[in-house]
């Protein structure tokens, strides 16, 4: 039987620390195989953001950057997500977020603003609001008040309570535009349609208008239903936004892989 793959859930998982070493390796690797394309990518992202926070409306572009983070954080994913497919860094990649659920990632970057926002407040508990004086510019930032020994332990402080934030905003985005509840949640608790951007992996054989089955990440069946798509077709558009299937086939017969209407729950 041929199968669409979609998760029923995040799972979460105590992974040992030296799995860390081999994910490290792994994007090292990656970023050897197209050296200059990634650096072209961090050097777009770093101008991007540097003219934000330093061009003509700085009041402005501070607050639009930490913002936009979450945004910029989906392009890097979906580049690293092309290339372990067969497909090279594109700096059009960086622009990725926007047309992912865009509406979700702005609340990220927002909810990382104000996470790093507390934690600096919270330095005032050490240093008497020091460490922001320094920050806001109140206090000239000199040699002296920088090797202060309460300043610098508010820095500690403040990082060590910016760290939820940050590890937010490493994992959200991708939880975000890469969510493996969603297709399930969609298909088992809302009765909607089997999108493209819901679906992992597909496999086998089939044609349009063939039935398919719809598994989890366990190898549990949850669905069947009449594909939309050839498995060529479909390995094209996985993972991609309904919007994209044009661009990427040249065509669109069909917003969804499986119609709400031409689905069976298992």
């Amino acid at each position: 039987m041929s199968s669409a793959t979609s998760p029923v859930s995040i799972p979460f998982a105590r992974r040992d620390a030296r799995n860390g070493i081999v994910w490290i390796r792994r994007a090292y690797a990656m970023f050897r195989a197209a050296p200059l394309r990634w650096l072209l990518l961090l050097f777009s992202y770093y101008l991007l953001i540097g003219l934000l926070e330093l061009g003509p409306v700085q009041a402005v572009g501070q607050f639009v950057a930490p913002l936009l983070k979450p945004v910029f954080a989906v392009g890097f994913l979906a580049a690293a997500w092309s290339q372990e497919r067969g497909i090279a860094p594109r700096f059009e990649h960086l622009f990725r977020g926007f047309r992912s659920n865009l509406l979700a990632l702005v609340p990220l970057g927002a909810a990382f603003l104000v996470g790093i926002t507390l934690a600096l407040i919270a330095t005032a508990l050490v240093d008497d609001g020091r460490l922001m004086a320094l920050i806001s510019g109140a206090e000239k930032p000199t040699e002296e008040a920088l090797a202060s020994g309460p300043v610098q332990l508010a820095m500690l402080f403040g990082a060590v309570c910016a760290v939820p934030s940050l590890l937010a905003l490493w994992f959200a985005p991708a939880l975000v535009v890469f969510n493996d509840a969603g297709a399930v949640r969609a298909l088992t608790r809302e009765g909607k349609s089997l999108l493209p951007i819901g679906v992992s992996a597909c496999h086998g054989r089939f044609e349009r208008g063939e039935i398919v089955g719809c598994f989890d990440i366990d190898g549990r069946e949850i669905a069947r239903g009449l594909i939309n798509y050839s498995v060529s077709e479909t390995q094209r558009i996985l993972g991609k936004p309904s919007s994209e299937i044009e661009s990427t086939l040249g065509y669109v017969d069909e917003r969804e892989l499986i119609h709400r209407d031409n689905l069976v729950l298992s």
